[in-house]
């Protein structure tokens, strides 16, 4: 594009994005096919500024096509100086990220829903890590034993400086197999602990 946004060429990858032969494009401007006040602002910035501007998984709508509905793009502006130099022009990059972004959102629901169950049940549910940490406690959990703060599981549950004498929940890590086991908790009762290995990905 030159200064002012008017395409001066386009790629093919370009134009077909929009159903477009690239020919379409030269001596049209930018805004008046995507118009996008904030959008705007940032190509002026970087004509006034000389610097350029990358932004990762923006939203953007088509004005003229709001069936399309919302699509994420990583783009990159970049100012391309003349001799003097000035801005002679502006390589905008773009690459379509819409598939990846809603496969995270996807997956964060599918996470959220994972941790509503679990915060649900009856049971406690926690995760311990290999240094004793509680990576995750369900509410059931909190509730009875409170939070731990980033305290170890021995340190918060019972103020110990070192593992719990007799503690079996880790087991698991050794023999890799699911290991069921009697517990008696900082409150005087004796739970039945099932413990599981989990890998995560």
């Amino acid at each position: 594009m030159d200064p002012d946004f008017n395409f001066i060429r386009v790629n093919r990858a370009y134009a077909e994005v929009d159903e477009h032969e690239p020919d379409f494009y030269p001596g049209k401007n930018h805004f008046a096919l995507f118009p996008n006040e904030e959008n705007e602002l940032i190509f002026k910035a970087v004509v006034n500024t000389f610097e350029p501007y990358s932004v990762y998984a923006r939203p953007f709508e088509y004005a003229q096509h709001p069936e399309r509905g919302v699509t994420y793009w990583d783009w990159n502006l970049q100012p391309v100086k003349d001799p003097d130099g000035s801005v002679g022009g502006l390589v905008l990059s773009l690459m379509n990220v819409t598939e990846r972004v809603r496969t995270q959102e996807a997956v964060k629901a599918e996470r959220q829903r994972f941790f509503d169950v679990l915060e649900t049940l009856p049971a406690y549910v926690v995760l311990l890590t290999p240094d004793y940490h509680a990576a995750f406690a369900n509410r059931v959990f909190r509730e009875r034993f409170g939070e731990s703060h980033g305290l170890r599981c021995f340190e918060f549950l019972f103020g110990l400086n070192e593992p719990c004498e007799g503690c079996e929940t880790y087991t698991v890590l050794k023999t890799g197999a699911p290991h069921e086991w009697e517990w008696k908790g900082p409150d005087g009762r004796v739970y039945s602990v099932f413990d599981f290995p989990f890998r995560d990905t």
